[in-house]
């Protein structure tokens, strides 16, 4: 069985290790937060439901390709088949933020995800929004997720 590790995503034990070695305090120097440790989510949809309902965001892997950069505001992305990376027809894997997660035509589960690359990741263009929401936004096939999903643990109550 893979780990992280093997899927190339080492940053993410980087960041595992600061949050939890010297935590992340707020702009204004009020508040320092650290985690104790890191859990997995089993990869089922209404469990990681569940856990986004219950406010904790979880980090996901999943495969990138053709269409990734270039997601429209609602589409929703199908990665590439593992054949595909094979023929180096993939960009390789990218970790994201599991947010939400949604069901279209009582079938076809997917997740809202908030990407690292900002607000001009699936711009929303078209809408009024004064929320201050402008992009940064995607939905994946709930089928993308390749691993569990990981869950970090407050610092001496439980679940972040």
């Amino acid at each position: 069985m893979n780990t992280y590790d093997d899927l190339g995503i080492k940053d993410l034990w980087k960041i595992i290790s600061i949050l939890e070695k010297d935590g992340v305090e707020t702009v204004d120097g009020s508040h320092k937060a650290r985690i104790s440790g890191i859990t997995h989510v089993p990869l089922d949809f209404p469990v990681i439901c569940k856990e986004i309902a219950e406010g904790h965001p979880l980090l996901a892997i999943i495969r990138t390709g053709k269409g990734f950069d270039d997601l429209q505001y609602n589409q929703i992305y199908k990665p590439p088949k593992v054949s595909r990376i094979v023929d180096g027809k993939s960009a390789g894997l990218h970790c994201i933020s599991l947010v939400g997660g949604a069901m279209r035509k009582g079938r076809k589960m997917h997740f809202k995800f908030v990407n690292t690359h900002g607000e001009e990741f699936c711009k929303l263009r078209s809408l009024n929004r004064d929320d201050g929401i402008k992009g940064g936004l995607g939905n994946v096939i709930a089928e993308g997720i390749l691993r569990r999903p990981v869950k970090f643990l407050r610092e001496g109550r439980g679940s972040v």
